[in-house]
């Protein structure tokens, strides 16, 4: 694949391409196989490392394609990952001051940094770089955004489907009387005259009193007396039959 090289590094300078992320990362050498801090800046697929963040060039660029990021079990001297491209044919890296452009077959990228946190947001920004993870999210987001489509269309259909039967059967007959609960007479409890008649929780239509509690206290008071009254009554042995 050919790669104008002035155009890429015209992105990374480039305002109207916001970096994704950027900062200091220690990279391990191709030759001097000892870490060497650089400046990086991820911008969509493209990974850029300079000397110096003042530099307008940078020392290469890593196309985030066809790789994967891992940790970096068999170092030791810091948190480290790699970016590891295998075998695979399609992978490109344009290498120092730009004089390099090839296909870089079993080319992994070790990369260090100070911290856990750091390692950790600096991998999962590469991962969901590459212009295959794009492609694999837009297309998931395609399939949620179609079910939800097709849900609502069976709402829709569902909403009309009532409204044409609701709109049939009101046709073809007499309306049904709507009965407003609130019209019906319903007992004032403090109208029932049987002493110890109850009303189950079940019971419809009735209705407590707003009278004054005065009211109710006495007229309650005077039914507890009566109750009282009879089952003394009751009780009490009849001398006549004695």
């Amino acid at each position: 694949m050919k790669i104008n090289e002035r155009t890429l590094v015209q992105v990374v300078h480039s305002r109207q391409t916001p970096e994704d992320k950027s900062g200091w990362l220690w990279k391990r050498g191709d030759l001097n196989k000892s870490f060497q801090k650089r400046w990086c800046v991820l911008k969509g697929n493209l990974f850029y490392y300079f000397d110096k963040r003042t530099d307008r060039e940078p020392l290469g660029l890593i196309i985030l394609e066809g790789c994967r990021v891992e940790l970096a079990e068999h170092e030791t001297e810091m948190f480290a990952f790699k970016i590891d491209f295998g075998s695979d044919d399609h992978n490109q890296t344009v290498g120092h001051n730009h004089s390099q452009q090839s296909c870089a077959q079993m080319r992994t990228y070790v990369l260090g940094t100070d911290s856990q946190q750091d390692m950790e947001s600096w991998m999962k920004a590469l991962s969901c770089a590459s212009y295959d993870y794009l492609k694999m999210i837009v297309s998931e987001l395609q399939t949620r955004l179609d079910d939800i489509h097709q849900l609502q269309d069976n709402r829709r259909r569902q909403r009309d489907s009532a409204g044409a039967s609701a709109a049939a059967g009101g046709s073809g007959g007499q309306h049904s009387a709507r009965i407003n609960p609130f019209d019906a007479e319903v007992p004032d409890l403090m109208d029932v005259k049987a002493v110890g008649q109850s009303f189950q929780p079940s019971d419809t239509g009735i209705l407590f009193t707003r009278r004054p509690f005065a009211e109710i206290h006495e007229l309650y008071g005077f039914k507890f007396r009566e109750y009282l009254q009879q089952n003394r009554d009751k009780q009490r042995p009849n001398l006549l039959d004695q």
